[in-house]
């Protein structure tokens, strides 16, 4: 599966080793506590001895509830989603490598969406800040490096593309010739 016509192709490669591979083995916990800005020798020696969680970042309470409700709805691609039911503020691992391209948006119970702060959790993983009254929770892979090759791309080729059309032009015009290269 992974040799196909576009093997060179990142994003093939990535789904086929990554998101094959996350559909059967991610999981989604809420936790109750978490100890926030810890350092990563605080977070070995906690992990070694059995604590945590343990988040890289600042969170807006070392304890949250359990949601009442929790489960995932869909694991498409790089897309998963979870439905919950919560009073109050939850928040919850995905164990999922930790990469800053990825995003959270919440799903309130007024209808309105909120972007969510990705925050790395246990070195490695993802965890997510739900406030209270959120429904759903959309995970996704969004690379800016994407839009900024392709940016930066356009505004290489442009100027390239005139200068070639204008080159052509004064060498069609009689403006521009090869003088004095004569062959003997």
């Amino acid at each position: 599966m992974l040799l196909t016509e576009s093997w060179l192709d990142t994003e093939a490669i990535f789904r086929v080793l990554f998101v094959q591979i996350a559909k059967e083995t991610v999981t989604f916990s809420p936790v109750s506590t978490i100890e926030s800005n810890a350092t990563v020798e605080r977070t070995l020696r906690g992990l070694a001895s059995g604590d945590g969680p343990f988040s890289r970042w600042a969170t807006t309470h070392s304890t949250y509830q359990m949601p009442e409700e929790f489960r995932i709805v869909s694991t498409e691609d790089s897309h998963f989603v979870f439905q919950m039911k919560n009073s109050d503020p939850a928040f919850v691992i995905a164990r999922i490598t930790y990469v800053p391209s990825w995003r959270a948006v919440a799903q309130l119970a007024g209808g309105r969406s909120i972007n969510l702060p990705v925050n790395q959790v246990d070195l490695n993983f993802m965890g997510y800040e739900v406030p209270s009254g959120a429904r759903q929770v959309s995970i996704f892979y969004s690379s800016r490096a994407d839009r900024t090759l392709i940016l930066l791309w356009f505004v290489t080729m442009i100027p390239l593309c005139v200068i070639f059309i204008l080159y052509v032009v004064q060498i069609l015009s009689g403006g521009i010739g090869v003088r004095g290269l004569e062959i003997q």
